[in-house]
């Protein structure tokens, strides 16, 4: 965490000092910080899109989501869930996005 919140402040003190230059290009800094933001956040949210699967047994018959234990897996809510966030975010963030 530390290391993020130094490069951070390195990369708004770099963005600073370019911006007072004649040949600052801010369409392309904007796209560049929007890729490094992209990356930053793809591993945190394949994990998420993909714990929306994961479920977990409780008792002999009893299959929960691992992140909702509320959720009985295939349930109506459970397909809600994967259908509704699920899929989305693995077809668009993990599979569409790199």
């Amino acid at each position: 965490m530390i290391i993020l919140v130094v490069g951070a402040a390195l990369l708004l003190l770099k963005l600073a000092r370019n911006a007072f230059s004649k040949d600052f290009d801010v369409k392309r800094s904007l796209g560049v910080s929007m890729i490094c933001i992209v990356f930053l956040f793809h591993p945190t949210m394949t994990l998420e899109s993909l714990n929306s699967f994961k479920c977990s047994q409780v008792d002999a018959d009893d299959f929960r989501m691992t992140k909702h234990m509320e959720y009985t897996c295939y349930s109506a809510d459970h397909i809600l869930w994967v259908v509704l966030l699920g899929f989305p975010l693995l077809l668009v963030w993990v599979i569409g996005l790199p």
